[in-house]
């Protein structure tokens, strides 16, 4: 008996030890995998996950979850064990997950790149080998782990809302994969925010500007959510339907890459080339929006909205991206200046993806007006040619123009639609000109404030919004005032009027109006020359030398391989060639 309890008391001993060694050698395989992890995702992952925020989110999102299904479910009852109450159960679900994800999960992520800039604690991380990239898609990796965990914390629940009918599999599946895209941008966007200033009294500005964004944008999500469940438009059986979820996604790439470099850029090395990258991502992102506009215009249908709709958008975006372009310095570091373009046509095209106030003015210009033709060209597609084309999955890729409709009848028909859309085409040109003359106003006022003080990106975009609102508000006011409170109705003196110059243009009325629609033109215009002159001096920089010292370390950290005059040769260096 006593062999017999010893054989029986070693069993467990083994089967522990065995379990234990297999476990060690899973972890020691995580591990070792962890060392490929970026540092800084380690590290906020292992702070956040054990911080108070994190236990108290997670607490609550576990607690409402639980109270949502006992409360729902004796809201349905009895209809939830033969009705269709997928929608409701599965909205309140969605309610309680979009809190951390559109407002907690970002605002957390601000805090923990704002915290490291306030403390002082940013230099120490970043004098190792870690770029500034690198640092923000960290904070954001730790970010996307929260999401992730609170996902899955709910991710029974909202199964079990597909159990109840109502709700199809493909409905559930864009409710979450959107609000998750929704809150990795804002998480993006908030870590831009945070790079914004050092300054204590900035931050504490910038967190509540934040927040209330955050908030804003939350409550429009949980509409649109809503609206979306109970209209059915997540059809997945339309071709449309997914041409627009190619659309969506395409602009969600361009603004997270944009956001990722600008906050990189933001904490950058001061000798770094903060803007070319930025500025390729931005003339790609404009590039993919005009072809998609372009391709809803032929494939849908061929409505001159559309256009006005793209030219808003357009001068939104340039306004507000170029309002920072005209804050930068020009002043390049040999660094960089070593890596401008040597040949005169590459320093023609590439010269304006250059950092500098003069260059980003000249460059949002440039965009502004190619969206403009973009969009003319867009109001004179003519009508037949948009019928000829075959509305299927398959001509949508690859459509054919019917054999009916030769080219040189082309012409004429461009030119016939161009006409019938003229107040439309009117509304474009003036919309972009507005954008090139209060841009250059505003860059002529950073460069006079520049010779008395240091000023930046805020600056330049406050001053941009300043003259904005000014040269919409001042000329209403006196024009009221001059005619002693009388409403005489649009009048010469609007010409800097932006608002209502262009909405006399979208009514068809602004042409009664002759001298302000050509005075905006002219001076749009002149304002562009003068800017253009004062960008001599930063288009004049040309590419220099590396020292010999850089070359010597480029040799040593890339060194140029042997080159062989043909296979049975030795190896010999490149340079005994000659």
């Amino acid at each position: 008996m006593s062999s017999l309890d010893s054989a029986l008391k070693s069993t467990p001993n083994a089967d522990s030890t065995q379990r234990e060694t297999w476990w060690d050698r899973v972890e020691a395989v995580l591990e070792r995998g962890s060392e490929w992890l970026n540092p800084i995702l380690v590290k906020e992952a292992r702070q956040a996950l054990k911080s108070r925020q994190f236990v108290v989110t997670f607490t609550l999102l576990l607690l409402l979850g639980w109270v949502w299904t006992i409360f729902g479910v004796f809201l349905s009852a009895p209809g939830i064990f033969y009705g269709a109450e997928g929608k409701g159960m599965l909205f309140g679900y969605f309610l309680v997950l979009a809190v951390p994800l559109l407002v907690v999960v970002p605002f957390s992520a601000f805090r923990s790149l704002a915290a490291e800039r306030e403390d002082g604690t940013y230099e120490l991380i970043s004098i190792t080998a870690l770029n500034a990239r690198q640092i923000v898609s960290g904070k954001l990796g730790s970010a996307v782990l929260q999401m992730m965990v609170y996902f899955s914390a709910l991710a029974p629940c909202v199964a079990f809302t597909y159990l109840l009918r109502g709700v199809d599999i493909f409905s559930i599946f864009f409710v979450l994969y959107y609000t998750f895209l929704v809150s990795l941008l804002l998480s993006t966007f908030a870590l831009l925010v945070a790079t914004a200033s050092r300054s204590r009294q900035w931050q504490s500005l910038l967190s509540v500007l934040l927040l209330l964004v955050l908030l804003f944008v939350g409550g429009m999500w949980i509409t649109f959510i809503y609206s979306s469940l109970y209209e059915n438009i997540w059809r997945a059986d339309l071709w449309e339907f997914w041409a627009v979820q190619g659309f969506l996604l395409t602009n969600f790439v361009m603004f997270f890459m944009l956001f990722l470099w600008a906050a990189g850029a933001q904490i950058s090395f001061p000798s770094d080339n903060r803007s070319t990258r930025m500025r390729y991502i931005m003339f790609l992102h404009q590039a993919f929006f005009i072809g998609w506009m372009v391709y809803f215009t032929i494939a849908i249908d061929n409505e001159p909205e559309l256009a006005i709709v793209s030219i808003v958008v357009g001068c939104i975006y340039w306004g507000v991206l170029g309002a920072l372009l005209i804050g930068e310095y020009p002043q390049l570091s040999p660094r960089v200046r070593r890596e401008l373009p040597q040949s005169f046509l590459g320093r023609m095209t590439w010269t304006w993806f250059n950092p500098g106030s003069g260059t980003g003015y000249i460059f949002t210009s440039l965009n502004i007006s190619f969206f403009a033709v973009a969009c003319l060209v867009m109001l004179s597609i003519p009508d037949h040619l948009v019928q000829s084309y075959t509305l299927t999955i398959a001509t949508s890729i690859a459509p054919t123009v019917a054999t009916s409709s030769p080219v040189i009848d082309w012409v004429p028909a461009f030119t016939n639609q161009f006409a019938s859309n003229f107040r439309e085409s009117s509304f474009v040109i003036l919309a972009a000109a507005y954008v090139v003359a209060y841009l250059g106003v505003s860059r002529l006022m950073v460069l006079l404030a520049r010779q008395v003080a240091s000023v930046g990106l805020m600056f330049s975009l406050l001053i941009t919004i300043f003259f904005a609102i000014a040269g919409a508000a001042l000329p209403w006011i006196f024009q009221f005032w001059l005619f002693n409170y009388r409403n005489e109705g649009y009048t010469i003196l609007q010409v800097t009027n932006w608002a209502w110059t262009l909405e006399e243009t979208a009514d068809g009325n602004i042409w009664n109006h002759w001298p302000s629609p050509v005075g905006v033109l002219l001076g749009a215009l002149v304002i562009f020359l003068v800017n253009l002159i004062l960008t001599a001096g930063e288009v004049a920089q040309v590419r220099i030398a590396a020292p010999q010292r850089v070359q010597d370390e480029q040799l040593t950290l890339h060194p140029v391989k042997p080159k062989r005059n043909s296979p049975w040769d030795d190896e010999k260096p490149a340079s005994s060639n000659a």
